[in-house]
C-alpha cells in the first residue's frame, strides 16, 4: 500500500523530530511531509529554518512546509494531506 507520513512540529521539538525521521527512515522509504509551525508573536528563526532544511536534505524524500506564523493544528494537517499526493496518510 502506498502512503505518505505527515508530521507537525515546532521549534521546541527539533531533537524529537531528528530522532523520529531517523527511525522512520530505518523502517520505510515513504515520502515524509513536515509542517513546521511558526512561533506566536516571534519572527521565524533562520537558524531553526536552516536546521530543518539540513535535516530534510540528509534524507531521501523528506519535504518541509513552513508556516512563518503560528497556525492551528487543523490548518497544518489539511496542508500536509493536500501536499502528500497519496490517498493514505499516517
Amino acid at each position: 500500500m502506498k502512503y505518505s507520513i505527515c508530521i507537525t512540529t515546532f521549534k521546541d521539538r527539533i531533537d524529537l523530530l531528528k530522532k523520529l525521521i531517523k527511525s522512520l527512515r530505518d523502517f520505510t522509504d515513504s515520502d515524509i511531509f513536515i509542517a513546521v509551525n511558526g512561533q506566536a508573536n516571534e519572527k521565524f528563526c533562520n537558524d531553526y529554518r536552516r536546521e530543518i532544511l539540513t535535516l530534510c536534505s540528509n534524507y531521501q524524500s523528506v519535504y518541509p512546509i513552513f508556516f512563518l506564523e503560528q497556525r492551528g493544528i487543523a490548518k497544518m494537517w489539511n496542508t500536509l494531506i493536500v501536499h502528500s499526493g497519496t490517498e493514505n496518510n499516517l
